[in-house]
């Protein structure tokens, strides 16, 4: 009858940290996003919220612009980098020499498909995306969108060229169903209009 009653305890902690441990996750973006885009409602511009270093250091992030797209809802802040800790605050633009607001590059921003990206699944051909940064906007036109795209095949790589003007990658995994590490990749491939 204690195994019984020793297990149940058991079961019942684990049970509660794997319920608990993506709402943890998913709820720190949430506020992370909440924390970097306020400041930006209250200078309203990109441009004021740099100069006046408004920027946030509690969470050691940097960001660096805004991404909007509004036939599937997205709108979020856009950190510098793309590495793990960076992601799960917000979408990032992978680190590279070109800065956001660079026409002469292809700006590649990633994020999680099951949270940040995750309405990414829904976008279509002729899209418009916004992206807001200390310059002002720029405004892109979907293209493309790749789906089941393997990350490590060399013609796939080239899809993520730097050096591909006036153009914006958005990538996520997927599926966007799949349970754990995604196997492949999503793309979104626009096109700068203004």
């Amino acid at each position: 009858m204690k195994i019984i009653k020793y297990l149940s305890i058991i079961l019942f902690v684990f049970g509660s940290y794997l319920l608990l441990k993506p709402i943890y996750f998913y709820s720190k973006g949430i506020i992370c996003q909440y924390i970097l885009s306020n400041p930006f409602n209250e200078t309203n511009s990109w441009d004021e919220y740099i100069k006046n270093k408004v920027r946030t250091n509690i969470l050691d992030v940097n960001p660096i612009g805004e991404i909007i797209i509004p036939s599937v809802n997205i709108h979020q802040t856009i950190l510098e980098g793309a590495d793990g800790r960076t992601l799960m605050y917000g979408p990032g633009k992978i680190v590279s020499s070109y800065d956001i607001y660079d026409i002469q590059a292809n700006i590649i921003l990633s994020g999680h498909r099951d949270t940040f990206f995750r309405r990414l699944e829904y976008i279509k051909e002729n899209d418009i995306i916004i992206i807001k940064h200390a310059k002002g906007k720029s405004l892109y036109k979907v293209y493309d969108i790749k789906q089941n795209v393997d990350p490590k095949s060399p013609h796939n790589i080239k899809l993520l060229d730097e050096e591909i003007s006036e153009t914006l990658t958005l990538v996520t995994c997927y599926p966007f169903e799949y349970i754990g590490p995604a196997p492949t990749r999503y793309l979104v491939l626009a096109k700068l209009i203004t």
